[in-house]
Order: structure tokens, then sequence, then C-alpha cells
């Protein structure tokens, strides 16, 4: 799919990107590791949903350099690919923008990590663990990147590995209490092509 001009233009179609690129890879998996209840497909979907919209707050950046935007124009009206990646111009105002629309995709992303979480009761105790601590790890960019505020860095945000140890060891203590913690799937999207295949 990112081999051809991708110009998202609403949350919709955010949503709809990302379970193109992402999506179909936790399908896809879900169905490698052996997961066979019929629930756990969304909740598949959702995780590589949430986790390409990491991705996707993250390389705002990288991405603007090889010509490419994913934040919906809605969401950055007035936003061109310069105010994107110029180091050397550009505006309070414009930064603004920006990083406002990084914030929603990090918002939404914790709702389809949310999901995701709800459907690991389906996924085999041997891989079960695995995965929570993956998408923890991943889930954590998204916080660092509120953690700058309301300020639009021309830069890939990485974690470095004291960070990515403690939310492997906060991962590991949050794990045993899943069954109390009660995840719920809930509706945040519409049915996509090809998900109950």
């Amino acid at each position: 799919m990112d081999q051809k001009n991708i110009r998202i233009q609403n949350k919709e179609e955010l949503i709809k990107y990302s379970y193109h690129v992402a999506g179909t890879v936790g399908l896809m998996m879900s169905k490698i590791i052996g997961v066979k209840h019929k629930k756990a497909s969304k909740s598949a979907i959702d995780l590589g949903i949430g986790m390409q919209l990491t991705n996707i707050a993250r390389d705002v950046y990288e991405d603007s350099k090889i010509k490419r935007i994913y934040l919906p124009a809605s969401w950055i009206p007035n936003i061109s690919l310069k105010d994107l990646n110029n180091l050397n111009k550009f505006t309070s105002e414009n930064d603004e923008k920006i990083s406002n629309a990084i914030h929603k995709v990090i918002t939404l992303s914790e709702k389809f990590y949310e999901n995701g979480f709800a459907g690991l009761k389906y996924i085999p105790l041997s891989t079960r663990l695995g995965i929570f601590i993956a998408a923890n790890v991943y889930r954590g960019i998204g916080i660092k990147i509120k953690s700058n505020k309301k300020k639009y860095l021309r830069e890939r945000i990485y974690l470095n590995s004291l960070e990515k140890s403690l939310i492997t060891i906060k991962s590991l203590f949050l794990f045993i209490f899943i069954p109390l913690m009660n995840y719920k799937y809930q509706k945040i999207r519409d049915i996509l092509p090809n998900e109950n295949l």
C-alpha cells in the first residue's frame, strides 16, 4: 500500500489504512499462533492497528522527508510537507497543529490497544506474555511522545534500553493481574474489508 502516494483525509481513512498495513498482520499472526476463538480476530486486528498508529505518530518527521503524510488532512489543515520537515523555517502555530494531530493519533491508538488487550484471553499461554510485552513496549513510544507535551520534535522518538526494561518489568507485573483488569472489547470502528475471512 505504501508504493503509491497516500493522502489520508480523516480518521476513518486513517483506521482503514492502518488496518491494511498492520491490522491484517495481526489477523494473520493470530492464525499462525493457533488462536481459534471467533471473537479473537477483532482484537488481533485492533492490536495491529494500534501499533501502526504508534508508527504513524512516531514517524511524522521521517515520513515527511520521503514526501509522505499519514496524519489526516482534516487534523492538520493548511499544513504542508515543508511545515513537517523544515528544520529552519517553522511557526509555533503550525507546530502546535502538528503536535495536536500527533496526540490525537496516540489517543486513538490507546483505544485500539485496549481492544487488543481484550483479546489476550484467547491467545495460547505460550505466546500471550510475549505479545503483551511487545504491545506495551510499542505503546510506550506513544506515551513518551505525549510526555513532550505539545511540542513537535523533528526527530524520531525511541525508547532506550532502560525504558524498554522498565516497561517489560511493569508488563510482567500487570500480566499477573490481567484476569482482574477486565479488558472489554469496545466498538470503535466499522467492519473492515475481509476481516471475517
